[in-house]
């Protein structure tokens, strides 16, 4: 048994499995046969989840997931790494 696995109980050695998983989807992306779940960017940032939970509420949301890019919401400064 692999020290990993006999540590962790995890199992180990699909590594050839992952990497022809990923060239597949990123092949689909590519080539159109395999597409992203649908998405709406809600404005504002973390102050749009009011709206996105009241639009979930009455049912104004299907198949669809809501993103919000937490750089738009109001008063939030800019990390800046530099």
């Amino acid at each position: 048994m692999d020290p990993w696995q006999k540590k962790t109980g995890k199992q180990t050695g699909n590594e050839e499995f992952a990497m022809a998983m990923f060239r597949y989807f990123g092949r689909g992306l590519q080539k159109g046969f395999f597409k992203g779940h649908p998405y709406e960017v809600v404005p504002g940032g973390l102050g749009g989840v009011q709206t996105a939970l009241q639009n979930l509420k009455d049912g104004k949301a299907s198949a669809v997931k809501y993103v919000f890019r937490i750089e738009q919401t109001e008063g939030v400064l800019r990390y800046n790494t530099n």
